[in-house]
């Protein structure tokens, strides 16, 4: 409701109109709330009435259990009369270690053979990939459990955990036991082949002694039957002494030069790709002072990292760059170290190569001399030294066996060990009895929170849209314009006015009343002002105020 003067001219209030509209597009918030706020209470209990609905309705239709199943890298024992494993890993170590199983967990081949079990054909989730005549798509259940299946190693930690997630609590169950099976199965056959790797030459040269006895029992037998030998004693002196300390060096030297060999294998494997480095060969690159030092900027970077994510946020520029420049950090290390690995094992092989042709030359030289001792006895007991030669070569193949069937055994009980596996199972699979998904800590607040925000944002947009006056900073905002007073509404009054036609006759302490005799005297002051004889009340709606600001300025004279 506006009160003018009959000396306004026409032209001001097509400003001041102007500058109405301009000034109620200005919103109070606080005042849209306190005029909603029942509203807003309603949209609140609604919206969580909403959200329980919601939570119970998933919960009954569309539950998630998620299962998980939890291994742990153990330390390596170097062999097997060794009580406690030795673990001198670095946290980068563990962490790769850890990743790399965990793929091979999930890897493609493995969750093949999982889609192709029996158990797994008969649980509910797989059912959705068969087709009209029962017939199951193998292939698109296979990409799906690629997508959902996860494998991840615990920071800070020696452990790596499968998880995957589905409505039905027994087909978590049935499907991750399956795939714990799977991987239990893929590392059996992984530890057998390392086995057979392992052994394999020391069998080929264990059947070779084995036939290299078999044709000196022969022979001696043979030379017994041929020469009537009845005896072993001799006094050839110390020319037989000197024969059996050069054949005893030989035989050192052949042991030293077979297990050079057999290292000289090794070694070749590993640089040509048929056998991976071991973890010492991993541990001796890692010493480096350049791999050292790499770890220490790639430390450095993570740090860089961290900083810059908490002070920029995860997508800004300079954390994408410092990403990449770990990235390309990691990488140079891990090209470092097969450097390193490469290097030191082609040094290992030179130096191995360069003992076994030391070796292969002196036991020629020994050979020489013990043929040349042998000839030298041929002649006073050629019969007794040859049949005592072959003994001799008999013993030390023997011996030769036995120490390579020592090494086999130390081999496989290594490997017999229960420690002796990289990856422990430490907690298996168990039937989920509670859903993952939905949660009614994130659905109920989060329906109640959208509805809300729904609720108010219709509520400001409509704010926004209506040009109304709406208070008197609206008002305050045209030029020209004077605020004589404000009178609250009646249901603002704290007394027990009634009626706010007649508040200041019938009601003269109520504050109402109050406000229409000190809008009274600024409006006489106002009109003596401006010598105003006629004024006119108006309102911009029906039942806006103007009948009750008329009467009650009436009995205020």
């Amino acid at each position: 409701m506006s009160v003018q003067t009959s000396r306004q001219s026409s032209v001001s209030s097509g400003r001041n109109h102007s500058a109405a509209k301009s000034g109620a597009n200005a919103i109070d918030p606080i005042r849209v709330l306190r005029q909603n706020l029942t509203l807003f209470i309603v949209t609140g209990v609604l919206g969580l009435l909403a959200g329980a609905g919601a939570f119970f309705a998933t919960s009954a239709l569309m539950p998630e259990f998620e299962g998980v199943s939890t291994y742990r890298l153990l330390a390596e024992i170097g062999g097997a009369d060794d009580a406690l494993g030795s673990d001198n890993r670095n946290e980068d170590t563990v962490a790769r270690l850890a990743s790399t199983e965990a793929a091979i967990a999930i890897s493609e081949p493995l969750l093949r053979r999982v889609i192709d079990s029996d158990n797994v054909q008969t649980i509910d989730w797989i059912q959705q990939w068969r087709t009209d005549n029962d017939q199951l798509n193998p292939q698109e259940a296979l990409i799906e459990l690629m997508d959902e299946i996860s494998a991840s190693h615990v920071k800070r930690t020696e452990f790596f955990q499968i998880k995957w997630r589905a409505q039905n609590p027994d087909d978590v169950l049935v499907l991750l036991s399956e795939v714990q099976g799977q991987y239990d199965a893929e590392r059996q056959r992984s530890r057998d082949r390392r086995l057979d790797e392992a052994i394999r030459p020391y069998q080929n040269k264990l059947e070779e002694i084995d036939d290299l006895i078999l044709t000196l029992e022969g022979k001696i037998k043979d030379e017994i039957g041929q020469n009537s030998i009845l005896g072993l004693n001799d006094d050839s002196g110390s020319m037989q002494e000197d024969l059996t300390a050069r054949e005893l060096e030989r035989n050192d030297l052949l042991s030293a030069l077979e297990m050079g060999m057999g290292t000289q294998g090794q070694l070749n494997a590993k640089l040509n790709g048929i056998a991976d480095p071991e973890q010492e060969d991993i541990r001796n690159a890692e010493a480096d002072p350049v791999v050292r030092q790499a770890l220490s900027e790639i430390q450095l970077l993570r740090g860089i990292l961290a900083e810059h994510r908490q002070s920029f946020g995860p997508e800004h520029s300079q954390v994408k760059k410092t990403e990449r420049q770990l990235d390309a950090r990691i990488r140079e290390k891990d090209r470092k170290i097969t450097e390193i690995i490469n290097r030191n094992l082609a040094a290992e092989l030179t130096l191995t190569n360069n003992q076994i042709e030391s070796l292969t030359r002196t036991e020629r030289m020994l050979a020489e001399e013990i043929d040349v001792i042998s000839q030298a006895l041929i002649e006073s007991t050629a019969n007794l030294a040859s049949l005592r030669k072959l003994e001799s070569r008999l013993d030390r193949q023997e011996e030769r066996r036995a120490e390579i069937i020592r090494q086999m055994d130390d081999i496989r009980a290594v490997f017999l060990r229960d420690d002796s596996d990289a990856v422990q199972l430490v907690t298996a699979v168990q039937r989920p009895t509670e859903a993952v998904w939905p949660m009614w800590y994130t659905m109920i607040p989060g329906v109640t929170i959208l509805s809300l925000f729904l609720v108010a944002s219709l509520v400001f947009l409509r704010e926004m849209i209506d040009q109304r006056v709406r208070s008197t900073n609206d008002l305050a905002a045209i030029p020209g314009s004077r605020i004589l007073g404000v009178i609250p509404d009646l249901k603002d009054d704290p007394t027990d006015a009634s009626r706010a036609e007649t508040a200041v006759r019938d009601h003269s302490n109520s504050v109402v009343a109050e406000s229409y005799r000190q809008f009274a005297t600024a409006f006489r002051k106002a009109r003596v002002q401006n010598d105003a004889r006629t004024v006119l009340f108006a309102a911009g709606m029906p039942d806006a105020g103007s009948t009750s600001v008329v009467l009650n300025l009436a009995s205020t004279a």
